[in-house]
């Protein structure tokens, strides 16, 4: 942890799936583009955990939002494949993340998702990986037979999450 903050990464994934999106940024078709949604969950959690626990760090990577940007520019914009463009998003996370979050709210999103949570744990080996959101609490068997995730939290977080993060903090 740095300054003994804790370190709280939260990732939203693209909704859309894994395959249109790597074909639309190799440039193999742009059949669909990427779309961008607010996840007004992960910004509500964001504010009642900074609300509840003075000692925390928050970063949100919003991957849907960052692919929108390169829409703009898609012209000039190099072929990249969606796994490439996932390890340089990961990789320009400046702090390590005590705990990762991800918030998977639709089914689209679950090969991402999961490509993702690899990447993370690679970097961040001692990193505790968390799933939440729609489809992690109607799929949580599936996702804790996933050897990178430890815990997923199914329903409303803010309580749930708020308390494991304090026990964390003291371990």
């Amino acid at each position: 942890t740095s300054q003994n903050k804790m370190n709280v990464l939260f990732i939203i994934p693209s909704p859309n799936s894994y395959i249109e999106v790597d074909e639309w940024l190799t440039k193999k078709t742009i059949k669909r583009l990427p779309v961008n949604q607010c996840n007004l969950g992960i910004l509500e959690l964001a504010g009642y955990l900074r609300k509840h626990i003075d000692s925390i760090n928050i970063k949100v990577l919003d991957i849907g939002k960052n692919l929108k940007q390169i829409s703009k520019n898609y012209e000039n914009t190099p072929a990249i494949t969606y796994e490439d463009f996932l390890k340089k998003e990961i990789n320009n996370i400046d702090f390590e993340p005590d705990v990762i979050g991800f918030s998977i709210l639709f089914s689209s999103s679950y090969n991402a998702t999961v490509k993702l949570i690899e990447i993370t744990k690679n970097r961040w080996v001692n990193s505790t990986i968390i799933c939440g959101g729609n489809h992690a609490t109607n799929w949580h068997e599936n996702l804790l037979k996933i050897r990178e995730v430890d815990y997923v939290l199914r329903g409303e977080a803010e309580l749930s999450f708020t308390e494991f993060l304090k026990k964390e903090a003291y371990q």
